[in-house]
């Protein structure tokens, strides 16, 4: 029954890369691994975020804490997906505006008129919207500390390697639990419906 597999295997994927994830932020972005010390300099630790000045194109204190909190919320997603939902049509059923009996051209044509306040509402009851903006934040803010220590002269300095490695990984997560996560919380809460129902 591989069909029956499948919730489990994009389950076991995601927790896998939200556990990367938390492992990549805390060993790129502190001096854990033996020989960082010497590429970590004082302005790249969490300290930096409560000195004054904080530089975001020299601080990794701010990709570390974003780290753990989208992996933290990724998970609890997913957790509380599988919990609060019974089935996959009750977690995304109040998503789309009913649109029943209409051709293409009129769906899209209803899409466009629709006022802001319903679909703002609809979108706030995302179950993944806390954990999507999580990563989204983090992505724009790899990206601004990208520009950031671009323009701003401080790419010549040493500390190069672990900046670049951070941005870089907190980017590539972001991007693949921003493109999982939707997944992730249908499994759960599909192979919980199939657990209930045998």
């Amino acid at each position: 029954s591989l069909y029956q597999s499948v919730p489990f295997v994009v389950m076991k994927w995601f927790f896998a890369v939200c556990v990367l994830d938390a492992a990549a932020s805390v060993l790129l972005t502190t001096a854990i691994i033996p020989g960082m010390s010497s590429y970590i300099t004082p302005s790249y630790t969490i300290s930096s975020l409560f000195s004054s000045p904080y530089v975001p194109g020299r601080s990794l204190g701010d990709l570390f804490l974003a780290g753990l909190l989208r992996a933290f919320l990724c998970l609890l997603t997913v957790l509380a997906s599988a919990a609060f939902y019974k089935s996959k049509g009750e977690m995304w059923g109040s998503m789309k505006h009913s649109r029943t009996g209409m051709t293409k051209e009129e769906k899209e044509e209803a899409a466009l008129e629709e006022p802001w306040p319903p679909y703002l509402r609809r979108l706030g009851r995302r179950p993944t919207l806390p954990a999507n903006l999580a990563a989204s934040s983090s992505l724009l803010l790899a990206s601004a500390k990208c520009f950031e220590r671009l323009f701003s002269g401080a790419a010549d300095e040493v500390s190069v390697l672990p900046f670049w490695a951070a941005v870089g990984a907190t980017a590539i997560m972001s991007v693949a639990e921003l493109f999982m996560l939707g997944g992730a919380c249908e499994a759960a809460v599909g192979s919980l419906t199939e657990a209930r129902e045998s």
